[in-house]
């Protein structure tokens, strides 16, 4: 890296080989923290107490490492466990199936599987998967818009000539 350029062939070259370095050091990185994230689930899964697992502390802890995992899996790519987590995250508290955010990252995932299972042709399941996506993207457009807002009536208006378009 060193040695000047003479041309520009080089300049791309080592670009190109920078660039490859780069996104191997964030893959590795978020790796580790993954390992790191499901090491601390598996701890806080090890309390058997009930006075501390009721505390805000203990929920508030879990919570956030809960939305950790989740962000960390979905940078990777990776969709398994998502959905158990968030439904073990909206178990917590009554109060985070009132967050808009969880709703919005159910309809990405189940958005993901949908064009799985569409590649696959398995219709049943990818039937299944739509409904899924269209009720979290719909109850996440609720919660960040309110029912009254444009947003909500223009997902509404998206969803129901999605299915129109599908029936036979």
């Amino acid at each position: 890296n060193a040695l000047p350029v003479q041309h520009e062939w080089q300049r791309r070259e080592r670009e190109q080989s920078l660039a490859r370095q780069q996104s191997l050091a964030r893959l590795r990185a978020r790796r580790k923290a993954i390992g790191f994230t499901v090491k601390a689930l598996e701890a806080l899964d090890k309390v058997k107490n009930p006075g501390i697992m009721a505390s805000s502390f203990y929920k508030d802890l879990k919570a956030k490492t809960i939305r950790q995992y989740v962000r960390l899996q979905l940078s990777t790519g990776n969709i398994s466990g998502v959905i158990e987590m968030i439904h073990a995250y909206f178990e917590l508290k009554e109060s985070h199936k009132q967050e808009s955010e969880p709703y919005r990252v159910l309809a990405i995932v189940y958005r993901k599987l949908e064009l799985m299972a569409q590649q696959m042709k398995a219709e049943k399941e990818f039937n299944e998967y739509k409904r899924l996506k269209n009720e979290n993207l719909l109850k996440f457009t609720e919660m960040a818009y309110g029912k009254d807002s444009n947003e909500y009536d223009y997902i509404r208006e998206q969803i129901r000539r999605d299915i129109m378009e599908r029936l036979p």
